[in-house]
């Protein structure tokens, strides 16, 4: 499961900085396979050091790389300017969604929520 989590995060996160794999090797001072390796899930446990440099060159938890924590998921980057979503980030919604820590939901999960909830309140705004 950590391997797993590890992996989809690391990809999302690389490519949302516009960084190859080699790239980001390089700003770790490590191979470009070890990240290959990681993205894939071929790797059970990623060191510690390397878990560190990671969440350095992210700006985010180590908890949030092995899937324990949702803080840094959701930028307005990553939802695209998409006005409707973005009108959901009031501070009540937002305290809310601090909530979802404890569910053990994916990040793809709450995205995908968000975007059904934005769906929701376009066809009520329409009626």
């Amino acid at each position: 499961m950590i391997a797993i989590n590890i992996a989809s995060r690391l990809k999302r996160l690389r490519k949302e900085h516009d960084l190859t794999q080699k790239d980001l090797a390089d700003k770790l001072h490590i191979s470009s396979q070890v990240i290959s390796n990681i993205e894939r899930g071929y790797t059970a446990t990623v060191d510690p050091d390397t878990l560190a440099k990671l969440a350095d060159v992210f700006n985010v938890d180590i908890d949030y790389l092995l899937g324990r924590k949702y803080a840094g998921v959701i930028t307005r980057d990553s939802l695209n300017g998409n006005k409707d979503i973005l009108d959901l980030f009031t501070k009540e919604n937002l305290k809310k969604l601090t909530l979802l820590d404890e569910h053990n939901i994916t990040e793809e999960e709450l995205i995908a929520y968000i975007k059904f909830a934005g769906k929701l309140k376009k066809e009520r705004a329409a009626d």
